[in-house]
């Protein structure tokens, strides 16, 4: 094992030593220098997209809407996210009038096209100004979408 490391000191040295002024940044008189290399910035993911609808269809938004009644139905907020680095922890906040009413965490794979959603029932104590948040791993938020949810409307009859 001795030998191998000694080998490879010397190899290394070696190497170095021919190679050092052929990589020298200029003015650098033949020995490696680190002036205005910048350490590799981190790779996060970026949401492309934010969306909300009455649904989901083929992995589609359909019925898409900032205006919803709460007459028992699903509002969804669909969310398109380019991630080429690592696997990724977001989360989807969902708040009325300000206050969380529920986090739903999202993990993120490699993918440039990453779709996935979450939904809300909206019954009669929902009504109110609403936002989506997708909040990085550290809290950030790096998307939102925003939405009003209203009392239903009351069917008319026709009587005659």
């Amino acid at each position: 094992m001795l030998r191998f490391n000694a080998l490879a000191a010397l190899l290394a040295t070696a190497l170095f030593t021919f190679a050092g002024p052929a990589f020298a940044g200029p003015g650098a008189a033949g020995h490696l220098s680190d002036a205005g290399v910048s350490p590799a910035a981190e790779i996060l993911p970026e949401v492309t997209l934010i969306e909300t609808g009455t649904g989901i269809a083929d992995r589609q938004l359909v019925g898409e809407g900032a205006r919803f009644e709460a007459d028992g139905g699903r509002v969804y907020a669909r969310i398109v996210v380019d991630n080429p680095g690592p696997k990724a922890a977001l989360a989807m906040v969902w708040r009325r009038d300000g206050r969380i009413i529920q986090s739903l965490p999202v993990n993120v794979g490699t993918s440039p096209r990453w779709r996935t959603w979450s939904y809300k029932t909206l019954g009669k104590r929902d009504v109110g100004q609403w936002t989506v948040e997708v909040l990085d791993a550290e809290g950030t938020a790096i998307a939102r979408a925003a939405f009003t949810v209203v009392a239903p409307v009351a069917a008319v009859s026709l009587a005659r």
